[in-house]
């Protein structure tokens, strides 16, 4: 591992990427995590198939104790996607919910720095802040 295990992440995922990069509808990769999606199950099953089969090829294992096949609804890096449709998780959503009110000029900023993870799913997110 160059420069120690620093870099260890890094270079998992970099392998990881460069052992998947050859096939036709990449997988979602982050770290180790690899979401290989599908519109039916017998997209899902190929796909599956050529992951796992690459996977091996490469010589990685994996523990399936943490594998989930064929789910139709995940939470993916603070997201739920379900059927095309890509949400914030209820977790973040709770959150925000469960946020002191700002009492200072700093808290306005931590808050609004928080609720800006939703931005993208609140239209006219900027306008809506600039109203308060």
């Amino acid at each position: 591992m160059p420069f120690g295990l620093r870099n260890a992440p890094s270079v998992f995922q970099r392998c990881i990427t460069k052992a998947l990069s050859h096939l036709k509808k990449k997988p979602l990769i982050y770290m180790d995590d690899v979401l290989a999606y599908s519109v039916d199950i017998s997209e899902g099953l190929q796909r599956l198939d050529e992951v796992l089969a690459t996977l091996s090829e490469a010589g990685f294992s994996l523990n399936l104790k943490k594998c989930k096949f064929m789910k139709k609804k995940i939470d993916y890096l603070g997201y739920s996607i379900q059927s095309g449709e890509v949400r914030p998780n209820s977790r973040k959503i709770q959150a925000l919910m469960d946020a002191p009110e700002p009492k200072s000029a700093t808290n306005v900023r931590q808050f609004l720095g928080l609720a800006s993870y939703f931005r993208k799913f609140i239209p006219g997110f900027t306008r809506i802040v600039l109203s308060f």
